[in-house]
Parts: structure tokens; sequence; C-alpha cells
């Protein structure tokens, strides 16, 4: 969750930690060694790459993502209760250091989340097949997070997120939501196959100073296993979240 830049207008493409694009940011922090990342099934160790382009996150919780004319409509995976808790230890861990992990936000439908789509609107009846898509046996689905993904905001400041594996299942169901949304209107560009990069958000935007912080204060995060037991749409506009399949 994640967890926001303009990302109708802009055609820079997000690169995976670890990449060398003439757009990557290379940070070198003394003293503190990245947490390795398995992005595109890659061991990358330190020093962590970051990405200078990437997806603002306009999830349940978020008001409308900024570059967007209107109302922003999501596809997203949620957390099983032990997952999610352990998500929320890092958000807190983040909070305690004084520097603006997730847990700042307090809006009623904001909970730890993999957003796999995002667009304008919904084709007609995209909703209804999504739905059934994500019942079982999609979900529940395992999962991995592992390392540290840094995404540009708005000027020189960052979010901090948490790369999740892309497994070959949770590629095909990224695909297939995508399939669903084939004539949404204005897809966000950074969640179309090929260009995604999986994470859950853990900051909100922060200058570099708080994201050097931010490392330190996390350090070698261990790799977390966990399952995404539940689907939801969420709407920026009404601020509201839609159970996806749940039957």
């Amino acid at each position: 969750m994640k967890s926001e830049s303009n990302p109708r207008s802009s055609t820079a493409r997000p690169s995976a930690v670890g990449a060398m694009p003439s757009s990557v940011m290379k940070v070198e922090i003394p003293n503190f060694t990245a947490a390795p990342s398995m992005v595109g099934h890659r061991l990358l160790p330190a020093p962590c790459r970051l990405p200078r382009a990437a997806p603002p996150d306009p999830g349940a919780g978020a008001g409308r993502a900024r570059g967007y004319r209107g109302p922003v409509r999501t596809v997203e995976l949620t957390c099983d209760p032990a997952f999610d808790e352990a998500v929320r230890a890092v958000w807190d861990r983040l909070a305690e250091a004084g520097l603006p992990g997730l847990s700042l936000n307090t809006h009623p439908t904001h909970r730890p989340h993999l957003t796999l789509a995002a667009a304008g609107s919904f084709p007609p009846g995209a909703q209804e097949r999504i739905d059934a898509l994500l019942a079982a046996p999609a979900l529940p689905l395992q999962v991995r997070l592992s390392g540290l993904l840094s995404f540009s905001a708005r000027s020189r400041r960052r979010v901090l997120s948490w790369g999740v594996v892309p497994t070959a299942e949770l590629l095909a169901l990224h695909g297939a939501v995508w399939r669903e949304l084939a004539d949404a209107e204005e897809p966000h560009p950074f969640y179309l196959p090929g260009r995604w990069m999986p994470h859950l958000g853990l900051t909100r935007r922060m200058e570099p100073d708080q994201l050097i912080t931010a490392l330190e204060v996390l350090g070698r995060l261990p790799d977390l296993p966990g399952v995404l037991d539940a689907g939801r749409s969420y709407d920026t506009e009404t601020r509201q979240t839609v159970p996806l399949g749940a039957g």
C-alpha cells in the first residue's frame, strides 16, 4: 500500500533493483548493507540500486492518485491475519523511529496490500469476472517478501516498499486480471504486465535523509513468507472497497 507520481503523462519505466538503465540512481550508504533483493528471480546484493521512476500506489486509504484527472479503481490482494500483522510490525518500527511509516494512515480501509491493477474505470462486467477469477483456487496464494525497493515520488522524495517475489503463479494471476481489463479506461501503465514491480508499501513520501534513516532502521530485513488470502477493489472517489473473490 503501495503507498503516488504522474502515471499518465510519464513515459519513464520503473527498473528492478539491481538493473542498470541510465535512469537508475545508485545509492551508497556508509556502514549499511542493503538487503538482497529477489526481483525478476535475480538475487542482487548491496549496494542497492533504486529506480528513479515508479508507480504511486493508488490503493485503499489513498486519495486520487497524482496525475489522474478522475477516480481510480484498483484490484488488490490483502494479507491473511498473520502476514498482515508481520507487515504492520515493520510499519510500526518506522513510525517509532519518527519516519512516515504507513501505520500513520488511519483510514479504515487502509491495510497491507498488493496492487495488481489500477485504471480510471473498469469495462462493463469486468468486476464480476475478476471477482470469479480471484475465488478459490486462485486464493489463498503463497508469496514471499524479499528486498527493499525505493520508488520516486514528488521531486526528490521517495517511498520505500517491500518487494514481492514474482512467482509464476502470481504473474499468471496478474496477467489474467489485466486480460479482463484490456478495455479499461486510462490503465495505470506501471501496473501493466511487463512493467509491474510487485510490492507492499512501507512508507509515505520521504526526503532522501529519511530514506537513509529508514534503511538503517530496518537493516537487512529477512525474507518473509506469507499468504494473500482475499481480493478487493478500491475506489479513490468514494474511498470505499468492494470485496473480490469472496464467493
